[in-house]
């Protein structure tokens, strides 16, 4: 074999090897929308989350229930509010924006309402509601 026919063979091999590197970088995407991760069920009976004052009108946070995440939200009309933290969509983490009174998806533009329904961009599934308690001014998050 004669030099230039070495590194042929050689540039051909790290072009193929590219090409394979690159469909698999963009096929993962695709795998985990046809087959998305489920969470392990292992949820505590009930979390505290934060003292009721801590959650002002407006605004939210994200805790972890368990291994889940749950954004945890109080309406501009100050009504606390727990929904599940992932996008339907691509399972990204969501966030609560106040000056769109929407839950949105950072990673496709997906916005939802704050009751869990989805208003545009790619989500078509709503989000799972957590049912939240108040008791001496303590907020929990609770199974069920």
């Amino acid at each position: 074999m004669d030099r230039r026919s070495f590194f042929r063979a050689a540039l051909d091999l790290l072009l193929a090897g590219q090409l394979i590197a690159l469909a698999a970088w963009l096929a993962r995407p695709l795998w985990r929308f046809v087959f998305p991760a489920q969470p392990p069920d292992e949820l505590p009976d009930r979390q505290r989350v934060a003292t009721a004052a801590e959650i002002l009108p407006g605004t939210g946070r994200t805790v972890r229930f368990g291994s889940h995440p749950v954004l945890v939200l109080r309406t501009p009309s100050g009504e606390l509010k727990a929904l599940s933290g992932i996008c339907t969509h691509l399972r990204c983490g969501l966030e609560y924006r106040s000056e769109l009174a929407a839950i949105s998806c950072p990673c496709h533009d997906g916005r939802f309402d704050l009751a869990g329904a989805p208003q545009s961009g790619p989500p078509t599934a709503a989000l799972a509601a957590f049912r939240i308690d108040v008791q001496d001014g303590v907020v929990w998050l609770l199974r069920g």
